[in-house]
């Protein structure tokens, strides 16, 4: 199964796994430096700040790992990533260790059916 989700950028995913663990909501997002707006207010009443990086942070991910039971193996040559207690059974496969949290942030996702 190919997610949608794998070829989104970091900032996409960030935004995304924020908004399905209750953070923010669409309209709090207006541009993709990286940096958050809330509400629909003018350019200078705008209060700006940072997504959090599930896809980059073990601090940040690792609750949402736990928690969400997503299983990370290493298999000899890559890491498999999947859910296999949520009833979805989504696994992705990764070459790099960069990459492992974000695939756990893609399996989350689709749990979520984000």
């Amino acid at each position: 199964m190919v997610s949608s989700w794998e070829c989104k950028s970091d900032f996409e995913i960030n935004k995304a796994v924020t908004m399905v663990s209750g953070g923010f909501k669409e309209s709090d997002y207006s541009d993709f430096s990286g940096n958050f707006h809330r509400g629909n207010q003018s350019q200078d009443n705008y209060k700006v700040g940072v997504i959090v990086d599930y896809c980059n942070n073990p601090s940040y991910a690792w609750p949402i790992i736990l928690e969400s039971k997503i299983s990370l193996n290493w298999t000899g040559g890559y890491w498999c990533v999947t859910s296999p207690f949520s009833g979805v059974h989504f696994s992705i496969k990764v070459d790099s260790d960069a990459d492992v949290f974000k695939a756990a942030m893609i399996v989350y996702l689709e749990m979520n059916n984000a």
